[in-house]
């Protein structure tokens, strides 16, 4: 997917840019978070965001070099895209391999909903929330959309957001596994 010519035109209007991204992570994402692209959007990358497009697809592994803009795609944008686009997730859990892994990530989520004016605008106001077994909770109330993140050894078993069990479930560095200069992303969702 290419982007749209007059896309910087496009994002200027809320309900243009809303409806633009909502059924597309690719554009979301450049909408959104082009402040973190250096270059031409890679044939890998695209395959990233046609991957959390498809809804078919129930699980997917993401392995690629360091400095691919996996984290980028995968642990800040996709998590927010999923809720405030068409999968309308409930209820994300990023599992991070240790819990300052995991706290990292959803301080990057944070810094950009306090820093990204453009984000801020359409996602409105969250809420941090610290809770009894040491996970890291942003809350998104206009939406009713929870993001938590934990670490690997923390049981997710059973959780809930309200009457939401988790629908996505994203999983960065999930093995100890050395894999050189590649790292793992996993993502494992349900819908419906």
């Amino acid at each position: 997917m290419e982007l749209p010519k007059n896309l910087n035109d496009l994002i200027q209007d809320q309900k243009t840019r809303r409806e633009l991204t909502y059924g597309s992570h690719f554009l979301f994402f450049h909408t959104y978070f082009s402040h973190y692209i250096d270059c031409k959007t890679a044939d890998f990358q695209k395959e990233m965001f046609s991957l959390t497009e498809d809804m078919s697809v129930k699980s997917i592994v993401i392995v690629a070099f360091r400095g691919s803009g996996k984290s980028t795609i995968m642990n800040m944008s996709f998590p927010l895209w999923s809720i405030l686009g068409k999968p309308q997730c409930k209820y994300v859990i990023i599992v991070g391999l240790t819990q300052g892994q995991a706290k990292r990530h959803l301080k990057n989520i944070k810094q950009e909903l306090e820093n990204n004016q453009l984000l801020k605008a359409d996602l409105g106001p969250f809420n941090e929330i610290e809770n009894d077994w040491s996970s890291y909770t942003l809350e998104i109330p206009e939406l009713g959309a929870r993001i938590t993140a934990v670490s690997i050894d923390q049981s997710i078993r059973g959780t809930r957001h309200g009457s939401h069990r988790p629908d996505l479930i994203i999983c960065d560095d999930p093995t100890e596994i050395h894999l050189g200069e590649r790292s793992a992303c996993v993502i494992g969702r349900q819908w419906g």
